[in-house]
């Protein structure tokens, strides 16, 4: 997990840099464990790939599951989570992948094992608690936080109706506890191997004194994320958005968008 060879110095190459180490932890970033097994291209590739397949199929469950709809506006959301504007712009850094998938995974395991009484509940459990896991490091709190929010109120919704929640955790409690202690143990050990680090980077002044309670966008402005429709042929730094994000978020009139497309290219 420490290593000297980036930098000639012990650097902690898994919490802030996210590389592949042999560390129990890295059950929990699934996409990373190519690098071990694999070379260096071919571990590039399962993680790229990996992930978008992991995010399209849970949230194609998660349509069909949990929103109750059918195999074609279940594909149709699956494809709007996996290349949404959200998903792509961070695809590589942030585990903004993890944090939508492991998100949903989380809902779509406990409605599976409220739903189950056979032995079958034990996997839907052990798929909720490495789904736990997977969230947890996803570390980016600046989509943790407002995520979980959201996939909170989901495990609530799903929870409402089901008069055995009490019955199953408490029948269950052996299994549970042993796997709380086994999805917990290995991120206590990360966390506190990294504990030095994790001091450093929250006296940074990005992203340790990072703050925001949202709230000063009108509800409007989402109407904006339109624009992002453009993006692919708009010159977009021209046109005063710096990324894609930040395009989509301001006002543009026809003048700009028209100006923004003569100039590409």
């Amino acid at each position: 997990m420490v290593s000297d060879i980036v930098r000639a110095a012990p650097t902690n190459m898994f919490m802030t840099y996210g590389q592949a180490v042999w560390h129990p932890a890295m059950i929990f970033r699934p996409a990373l464990i190519g690098y071990l097994f694999l070379d260096q291209g071919s571990g590039l590739a399962f993680f790229w790939v990996s992930r978008l397949v992991l995010l399209f199929l849970v949230s194609f469950e998660f349509a069909q599951k949990i929103l109750n709809v059918n195999r074609r506006l279940s594909f149709l959301y699956a494809l709007m989570i996996a290349f949404s504007p959200l998903a792509q712009w961070w695809w590589a850094v942030n585990s903004i992948a993890e944090i939508l998938a492991a998100g949903q995974g989380l809902v779509l395991f406990w409605k599976l094992y409220l739903n189950e009484q056979g032995r079958k509940r034990f996997l839907y459990a052990a798929g909720f608690l490495w789904y736990t896991g997977i969230y947890a490091f996803g570390l980016y709190p600046a989509w943790q936080v407002p995520f979980g929010w959201l996939f909170l109120f989901c495990l609530i919704a799903v929870s409402v109706g089901q008069v055995n929640v009490f019955k199953s955790l408490w029948h269950d409690k052996i299994f549970w506890a042993a796997g709380f202690f086994i999805t917990l143990a290995p991120i206590a050990q990360a966390v506190f191997v990294s504990r030095d680090m994790i001091e450093i980077q929250m006296a940074t002044e990005y992203p340790g004194k990072r703050f925001e309670l949202g709230g000063h966008w009108s509800p409007i402005v989402m109407l904006y994320y339109g624009a992002n429709l453009l993006i692919p042929f708009l010159d977009t730094w021209n046109s005063g958005g710096l990324n894609n994000l930040e395009f989509a978020t301001r006002r543009f009139s026809a003048w700009h968008l028209w100006a923004g497309s003569c100039s590409f290219g």
